[in-house]
């Protein structure tokens, strides 16, 4: 039971791990997860196989938010630099 509550898990990490590229790239990656026959086997074995891969796709999903970059704002009216939470790649957009 507990490598079928893992192999689940890691589909949902594996989607939020795909939207950093886009919403339809996590979908798809999900989705193509959840119903390789790999996996599936995966989960219906009682070994530590999916457990691991959880911790794996966890530890990289961390490592990827924890080294997003944040986005910088200038106020107009107080000339003072903001941080956003929201991340973006495209370095003209992080400096404009």
């Amino acid at each position: 039971m507990p490598s079928i509550i893992f192999g689940v898990l890691s589909v949902i990490i594996v989607f939020f791990i795909g939207q950093g590229f886009g919403n339809s790239v996590g979908l798809i990656a999900a989705l193509l997860m959840a119903f390789m026959p790999f996996e599936v086997g995966w989960s219906r074995a009682r070994r530590m196989y999916s457990m691991y891969q959880f911790f794996f796709l966890l530890t990289l999903f961390s490592f990827y938010k924890g080294f997003e970059p944040e986005k910088i704002h200038v106020n107009d009216e107080t000339h003072k630099i903001e941080k956003s939470s929201e991340s973006s790649t495209n370095s003209e957009e992080l400096f404009s």
